[in-house]
């Protein structure tokens, strides 16, 4: 499983640990200016977006890439963000975690493949 790792902020070593032991290929990508194209150019099977309060611009990405295949989205994007944040009606409840309160569901669903 290809992941890719979009953030602006420093992601936690906890999490970041799950997101690479669930993945066979780990990339990052700093969120500045990254557009959904340069996302798709790396063919990722997983995309996760590591938000944090303020973060308005991730949430937008994340969004606009879920508008463009909303089928593809909903097994592709993974949203987790280091608030109560919400991803507006393009995301399902299960592609959305809260960090930390949610580490147990991430943990099965990046070991499980799910």
């Amino acid at each position: 499983m290809k992941t890719v790792l979009v953030s602006g902020a420093r992601v936690p070593d906890d999490l970041r640990d799950i997101l690479e032991r669930g993945s066979t290929t780990f990339d990052t990508l700093d969120a500045t200016g990254v557009t959904p194209g340069a996302i798709s150019q790396l063919s990722p099977d997983r995309i996760v977006f590591w938000h944090v309060p303020g973060g308005d611009d991730l949430e937008t990405l994340a969004n606009a890439i879920a508008r463009r295949d909303p089928g593809e989205a909903a097994t592709v994007i993974v949203f987790v963000s280091a608030g109560e944040a919400g991803t507006g009606q393009w995301l399902a409840p299960d592609q959305v975690f809260v960090w930390p309160k949610d580490e147990d569901r991430l943990r099965m669903a990046f070991m499980t493949g799910g």
